[in-house]
This record gives C-alpha cells, structure tokens and sequence, in this order.
C-alpha cells in the first residue's frame, strides 16, 4: 500500500523494478523514467493514478519493458514516447486514457507487443510501420474508427486484436500477406464479406 518512494530515482544502477499488485496509489515519481540502467518497470495491478509524464529527447533510457496495466492512468500518451527508443513491450491496457495514439509511437523500431485494450482512445490506428518486429497488436476495447490500415510491413505479426472498437470499412488486401495467427476484429462496422477470400 502507500504510494511509489520518490526515493527510487536515486537507484542509478537499478535494472528491473516490479511492483505490481501492491495496492500502490499516488502518481509515479518522474525520475523513474530517467533512471538510466533500467530496463523493466512493472507497476501491474494497482491503483496508480495520474497521466504519463513527457520523455524527454535527451533522456538516456535503457527502457524496454514498461507495464503499467489495470491502473488508473488518465491522460493521453504523449507524442515524446518514441524517445523511449528501446522499448520493446508497452502494456498499458484497463487504464482511463483517453485521446489519439501518437504517430510517434510507431516509429519506435524496437517494439514486439503493444497493449492499449480498455481505454477511451481514439481516432485512427497508426501504420507501425517502422515497427517490423512487432509480433502483438492489442487496441481491443477502445474507441477507434476509420479503416484498417494496410500493416504491410508487419510480417512478424502474428497477433491482431481489434474488436470492440468503430472500425469501418474493408479487410486491406495486404492481409493475404501477413502471417497472422490471431485475428479478432468483431464487435466493429467492418464489411468482412465483400474480401472474405482473403481470410482463407
């Protein structure tokens, strides 16, 4: 219980961090995205609240993993996030954020699973383009619309979770392509008989 020391900004050589399921509240000291040698922060499961904080262009961050899922994160996820330059897992599902995913967030080479489910985001779904090791894609649950992008550089992705959003339009013809394992799309405004061919 309690909330997260302001303290742990000090711990320079300091590599994981886990804390989840901790009854954890407050918000999250800044300094703990600014700690140079870690590579893991888990805070899973609790009741932190607050927005994430901007990273700055200068930081030097070793971050790979980042799991702050069923919180009560507000906010949006800010456009700085692709300084996070090495991260590789974002988990950020069950939170309250709200707002546009930032292109930004899909120029960040590293990535391999991205989990954003049950929020209130919105707008449409970025490219990932530059992301062509990113094997998981969870947006489920959220207030996406527009049509689904091509993803034709993705051919790590195995899966794709989009259901439960306002999804419209066709299945892209790319899809043929992708090596896909997992694919949920119900629960949208998709016409997925008019290419129902390539789903076979």
């Amino acid at each position: 219980t309690g909330t997260i020391p302001k303290s742990f900004e000090n711990l320079k050589n300091l590599k994981t961090l886990q804390l989840s399921n901790n009854l954890l509240s407050g918000s999250i000291p800044e300094g703990i995205f600014k700690l140079p040698s870690l590579k893991k922060f888990d805070c899973t499961g609790n009741k932190i609240s607050g927005s994430l904080p901007e990273f700055n262009e200068n930081m030097e961050t070793s971050l790979e993993s980042l799991q702050l899922s069923m919180n009560r994160l507000t906010g949006t996820i800010p456009e700085s996030i692709n300084n996070l330059n090495k991260l590789k897992y974002l988990m950020l599902y069950s939170n309250y954020l709200i707002g546009t995913l930032p292109d930004s967030l899909s120029t960040i080479k590293t990535l391999v699973s991205v989990s954003l489910s049950s929020n209130r985001l919105s707008g449409t779904i970025p490219t990932f383009k530059s992301s062509r090791g990113l094997w998981k894609l969870d947006l489920s649950s959220n207030l996406f619309s527009g049509t689904l992008p091509n993803f034709d550089t993705l051919y790590s992705l195995k899966e794709l979770i989009l259901n439960s959003n306002k999804i419209i339009g066709d299945i892209p013809n790319s899809f043929e392509y992708l090596n896909i394992e997992k694919l949920h799309l119900f629960d949208n405004e998709l016409d997925i008989s008019k290419n129902a061919t390539i789903l076979k």
